[in-house]
């Protein structure tokens, strides 16, 4: 659910809407265990989540969490996985 609110507070909101569903989903100081349990879930949906608040979460150390468990997704997804966005295909 976390990705889907990430997601859905950039389109919304943008950096500040990554910001508030990031902060609505993880006590502070806990979203590094966030960006993990999203990245172990292997859902596609997770790494396009976890790109966003890469590149759009106005806090630089939460931004740099979600971009280091944006790799880890990625390099667990299936090569071409048809229902999941590849991470050049995600444009901001």
């Amino acid at each position: 659910m976390a990705s889907q609110a990430i997601v859905a507070g950039y389109a919304t909101g943008g950096s500040e809407g990554v910001a508030a569903a990031v902060r609505q989903a993880a006590a502070p100081g806990s979203e590094t265990v966030l960006f993990e349990q999203m990245w172990r879930s292997r859902h596609p949906i997770a790494v396009q989540a976890l790109m966003t608040a890469g590149k759009l979460h106005p806090d630089k150390k939460i931004a740099k969490a979600a971009r280091a468990a944006s790799m880890k997704a990625a390099s667990v997804l299936p090569p071409g996985a048809a229902d999941g966005p590849r991470r050049d295909a995600l444009r901001l």
